[in-house]
C-alpha cells in the first residue's frame, strides 16, 4: 500500500480535509469501494440506503501525544500500560457512511486484538434482527507511531524474539501486524458473489483471572 497516494476528488472530499486524515483512514475508503465492487454491486446503488450498516474494528492509542517517540525502553522510565490504553479517537466509520451516503448503523468498535471480529459479531446480529441488508465490515490496524510498539514492549505483551506462536507452549507474546481490510456481508440468497459463509458468531470474556486481565 502507498500511504502517499489518494484520489480525494473520487470520493468527493476536499483537499483541506484529506490533508488531516490519517493514512489508514484514506486507505479504508479505497478498500470499502473495492469490497462493494468485488461483490458485484455498484456503490451508487446503495447510496441513501438505510439498509447498509458500517462496522469498523480498530484500536487507537488516543492519549499519546505527550509520550516520547523513542522505542528504547532500556533507557526510559517504564510507561504505565493502564494509562496509555484509552478511549478511541477515530471516526472512520462515520466518514465511510458520509462518503458513500449510507444511512444505516455506523460505529467503530474497539476491543483491542479482537476488534474486527467483534465488529463482525455486531454486524451479524443486525442482519439477523433485520435492521440491515448489507454490512460493511472493516478492520484497521497500522503501526505508524513507534510509541504503540514501545507500550507493548514495556508491558511485556510483545514477543521478545519477534515471533508469534499461537497455542504453543513456546509462546512468549505476540507480534503486531498491520492491515486495512474490508468485507461486504449480505444474505446468501441475494448475493451476486459468495466467497464464504458465516456459520455462527459469539463473544465472551474470561472475567477475573488470577494471572491478570491481559492474558488471553
Amino acid at each position: 500500500m502507498d500511504f502517499n497516494r489518494f484520489d480525494n476528488t473520487f470520493f468527493g472530499l476536499m483537499d483541506e480535509l484529506v490533508f488531516q486524515l490519517k493514512p489508514e483512514e484514506r486507505i479504508v475508503l479505497e478498500t470499502v469501494y473495492e469490497a462493494i465492487m468485488d461483490a458485484g454491486i455498484n456503490p451508487d446503488q446503495l447510496r441513501g440506503s438505510r439498509r447498509v450498516g458500517v462496522y469498523v474494528g480498530t484500536t487507537v492509542y488516543s492519549n499519546i501525544d505527550n509520550k516520547v517517540e523513542d522505542t528504547q525502553p532500556d533507557v526510559m522510565t517504564p510507561m504505565d500500560l493502564f494509562t496509555t490504553i484509552n478511549v478511541i479517537n477515530i471516526k472512520a466509520d462515520n466518514r465511510i457512511s458520509y462518503v458513500f451516503d449510507f444511512k444505516g448503523p455506523s460505529m467503530s468498535i474497539d476491543t483491542a486484538c479482537s476488534a474486527s471480529l467483534s465488529a463482525l459479531n455486531v454486524a451479524i446480529n443486525d442482519l439477523k434482527l433485520g435492521n440491515i441488508d448489507y454490512a460493511v465490515i472493516a478492520g484497521i490496524h497500522t503501526n505508524l507511531q513507534p510509541v504503540s510498539v514501545q507500550i507493548g514492549q514495556e508491558g511485556g505483551i510483545l514477543s521478545p524474539k519477534g515471533q508469534s506462536c499461537p497455542l504453543d507452549e513456546s509462546a512468549d507474546g505476540f507480534v503486531k501486524g498491520e492491515a486495512v481490510c474490508c468485507v461486504l456481508l449480505q444474505r446468501r440468497q441475494s448475493a451476486c458473489r459468495v466467497y464464504a459463509s458465516v456459520r455462527s458468531v459469539g463473544i465472551n470474556n474470561d472475567g477475573k483471572k488470577t494471572i491478570g486481565m491481559f492474558c488471553p
